[in-house]
């Protein structure tokens, strides 16, 4: 398989000494260089070669098709809070990011809902908050082939994986992903076909829990019931007022009232 426009193969030798010298044939950039049918991955002539298939691609699609439903749940979440539609939920978070998101649902929560109500909220946003750094490495990521040599009962092997990985900005921590040993720093940038299963497999769950605290755990406060035909009276007097405004006819020929600056009054 010839290497995909815009692919990278990175080679890393994990040994601090290799059992002698070790050539890497890299696959061809054009469909009609083939590699060999049963690569080398032992020894000194070690083949680096592209899976086939598009199980990396299915797994990506998998968690973009979850975390779709996850962002439905949300808008869910966000029309209780609001006391409105999904239609209208939907077109507020629309104009929001993820993490403005969590902000009006933590807000809202914290005026309308009982206090336990609220801190389960939090909790279920703080998981959000992590995802969401996932699903941007992931999103905004590309493909990339990681090949490594190591060193096993005393030859040469070649050990290869896929990976979704986006570019730090920083250098420093842009070669210290390049590492394999260096976990600490990875784990951010990097993500193996096993993590971004397993990272479905959480939006996943997350999305199953908001749906159970919209339709379970969510209390509106005392407080909140006791103010809220206030406000929505207020909002009605507000509507009644504008719309007599509206009907008004302007008759005048001239100004009959002037109106001084804000700062010259009194």
């Amino acid at each position: 398989m010839a290497v995909p426009h815009g692919f990278e193969i990175r080679i890393g030798y994990m040994a601090p000494k290799l059992p002698y010298p070790v050539r890497l044939h890299l696959p061809g950039i054009k469909a009609a260089q083939t590699m060999p049918s049963e690569p080398r991955l032992c020894g000194p002539e070690l083949d680096v070669v592209i899976p086939p298939g598009d199980e990396r691609h299915t797994l990506l699609g998998a968690f973009m098709d979850a975390w779709g439903r996850l962002e439905a749940t949300l808008n869910m979440a966000l029309a209780e809070l609001l006391e409105s539609d999904t239609r209208t939920a939907r077109i507020t978070a629309s104009s929001l990011g993820i993490k403005q998101i969590i902000d009006l649902l933590n807000a809202l929560a914290a005026n309308k809902l009982e206090e336990s109500s609220t801190r389960s909220l939090v909790n279920l946003n703080e998981r959000l908050s992590r995802l969401n750094s996932k699903r941007n490495a992931l999103v905004h990521g590309r493909w990339e082939l990681e090949a490594n040599v190591v060193v096993r009962r005393g030859h040469a092997v070649l050990q290869t994986q896929f990976l979704r990985q986006i570019i730090p900005t920083d250098p420093k921590i842009a070669d210290l992903i390049a590492n394999p040993r260096n976990q600490k720093e990875r784990v951010k940038y990097c993500f193996t076909l096993k993590r971004i299963a397993g990272t479905t497999r959480d939006v996943e769950a997350l999305s199953t829990a908001i749906d159970q605290f919209i339709h379970a755990g969510m209390r509106f406060s005392l407080d909140w019931i006791k103010q809220r035909p206030k406000f929505l009276s207020e909002s009605a007097r507000s509507r009644a007022l504008w719309s007599t405004y509206q009907i008004v006819p302007i008759r005048a020929t001239h100004a009959t009232y002037s109106f001084l600056p804000l700062a010259s009054q009194g």
